[in-house]
């Protein structure tokens, strides 16, 4: 332990250690700043030896993709700059970050680690922190060094850095404007403010997080040195860098041998991995976990994935919900407004959902309005031609995106006795929310129908939205994409809808509160109703009117006897 009584032999002995081994250094200083028992792993060792290669100037830009909570931010933005000053007071350091929380924080640590009693002991006599700055985002030592925290949205005119910190510039859920503007900020602001490009060093630290994120560009420069661990190691593409010391001749190469074998198993078990894939999709763990991003052209939501109905007559449904996106005009230039109507049904004791109909259509203020009046009393109302209401065919309630039209639309319907709800996005964008939404069509939850008596083609509703979805983002529209990533995320934010891992996550772990996964209030129960293979809309905290039970037809078909409505009109 740090605090227990040192001899001085003990004591020369780790400054000697510390002042040489970043990585005998980050063993000694991580309960000053995490105030945890520090747990070691290969790829912290080999970390430490890239980050020594730096400080020597063996390396003068490095690019560092390892994957989320694998101390990389904690290592290379808070520990490494105060090892540096040890022997290089002088040194300024310019740390940004893509969001002012993660600048603090790791300003923060660093802080900490300085004021220690540890730190103070050993090398106080080198040099003394500036009182008046000391709390700041910006500090300063009596040898004008100086670490500077700010972010991508703030200037960093008029200062510059011996070293240069890019840190998690990208995020899954930015869009490809934020993408853009990160490249800029890049080759624009901050790689220019070196205090002296011959000697500065630029350290880029971040999960993959597509093909065409800040690490995609730098890769296509030259002098780069990549160092990158992906999750689950794969034996085509290992990591080789440069010749360090304790690899020499040789350079240094990620020592896992077998495909599939994890960076830390001590930490993140297979069971881990589970429920980050639950949580994130394919899509998203492949960048941020793998280090290797798909293309996105296509890879969003596969045809693959959604499930066919092959049956004659629908699922008995517990709940309906009809999902709006709406058009600033009805201009022939202008997106389609959309609407898609699911239902939810069980299957194996676990909720499903499935495409009941779908309409899209350039109309303006009035007749939209009328549309979603139509679409309400029935939502098989999608032709020219009207259809009569019938309470067989009306959802249980209308969520409408909160833009444009979409807040007029709410209002109206209530007005109206309709039960319509608006949908805040949050600061998520168009992809963001299609990442969210993806891991339940992937994992086998989402259906849409086929036509009989083969089943061997999709109805037209269906292959409109699956051919929408399939060509996201880089189709001609989106707003279908908007109404089926919609839903899924209501139901999501419900409770109604669970990803399968996340369920056999529950089952296998429900007692064990050390694991990482999804700890919510309410599981315990949830969990009893899969075991039950039993679930109604009562006991999943719907409060939508009497429980009901009935089976639904294709469309007007009448011959099913089981095609009774047990439910009150909304």
């Amino acid at each position: 332990m740090l605090h227990h009584k040192e001899t001085y032999t003990e004591f020369i002995e780790s400054e000697h250690y510390c002042r040489t081994s970043l990585y005998e250094y980050v063993k000694r200083v991580w309960p000053l700043m995490e105030g945890s028992e520090f747990v070691d792993n290969f790829h912290i060792g080999a970390l430490c030896e890239h980050l020594e290669a730096v400080s020597r100037r063996d390396i003068r830009k490095i690019i560092v993709n390892l994957p989320p909570r694998t101390t990389k931010t904690s290592i290379i933005m808070a520990i490494w700059p105060t090892w540096i000053w040890i022997n290089e007071p002088q040194a300024q350091f310019l740390c940004v970050s893509n969001g002012d929380g993660l600048a603090k924080k790791s300003a923060a640590s660093s802080l900490s680690i300085l004021s220690a009693q540890f730190y103070q002991k050993r090398w106080g006599r080198n040099f003394h922190l500036s009182k008046t700055q000391k709390e700041k985002k910006f500090f300063t030592n009596s040898k004008h060094g100086y670490r500077l925290a700010t972010t991508t949205h703030s200037t960093v005119i008029g200062r510059g850095g011996d070293f240069i910190f890019a840190d998690d510039f990208n995020s899954p859920y930015e869009s490809p404007s934020e993408q853009n503007r990160i490249v800029e900020f890049w080759k624009g602001t901050l790689f220019n403010r070196a205090n002296n490009p011959k000697t500065a060093c630029w350290i880029v630290l971040a999960q993959r997080t597509g093909k065409k994120d800040l690490t995609a560009n730098l890769l296509e420069e030259e002098g780069w040195v990549h160092f990158y661990l992906p999750m689950e190691y794969d034996s085509m593409r290992p990591c080789k860098t440069i010749i360090l010391p304790s690899t020499a001749p040789n350079v240094w190469q990620d020592p896992r041998k077998k495909d599939g074998e994890l960076l830390w198993p001590e930490r993140f078990d297979d069971k881990y991995i589970r429920a980050m894939k639950a949580s994130v999709g394919t899509h998203i763990y492949a960048g941020q976990y793998q280090q290797s991003p798909r293309d996105e052209e296509g890879g969003l939501i596969l045809r693959a994935w959604w499930q066919l109905w092959k049956e004659s007559y629908r699922p008995k449904l517990s709940y309906i919900i009809q999902s709006w996106d709406t058009a600033l005009t009805d201009k022939q230039s202008s997106d389609f407004s959309a609407c898609t109507t699911w239902g939810v049904f069980d299957r194996n004791g676990i909720p499903n959902l499935i495409l009941l109909s779908a309409w899209k259509g350039r109309v303006r203020g009035p007749e939209l309005l009328r549309r979603a009046i139509r679409l309400k009393n029935n939502y098989l109302d999608t032709g020219d031609e009207k259809r009569e209401p019938n309470s067989k065919y009306s959802p249980d309630i209308v969520i409408v995106e909160e833009k444009s039209a979409g807040y007029g639309l709410v209002s109206d319907l209530i007005e109206r006795g309709i039960p319509a709800h608006g949908f805040n996005p949050g600061t998520d964008c168009k992809t963001a929310r299609v990442n969210r939404a993806s891991p339940y069509i992937e994992c086998g939850f989402v259906w849409v129908p086929t036509i009989p008596p083969s089943f061997d083609a999709l109805r037209k509703e269906a292959e409109m939205v699956v051919d929408n979805c399939a060509l996201f983002p880089n189709g001609d529209n989106d707003d279908i994409v908007d109404t089926v990533s919609q839903a899924i995320l209501y139901l999501k934010d419900k409770g109604i809808l669970r990803h399968i891992e996340e369920i056999m996550y529950f089952k296998d772990e429900l007692d064990d509160e050390n694991l990482p996964g999804f700890k919510k209030e309410g599981e315990k129960e949830f969990v009893e109703l899969v075991k039950k293979q039993h679930m109604t809309k009562e006991r999943i905290g719907l409060s939508i009117g009497d429980p009901f039970d009935y089976m639904m037809t294709w469309h007007d078909n009448d011959k099913n006897p089981n095609a009774k409505v047990n439910r009150k009109n909304n």
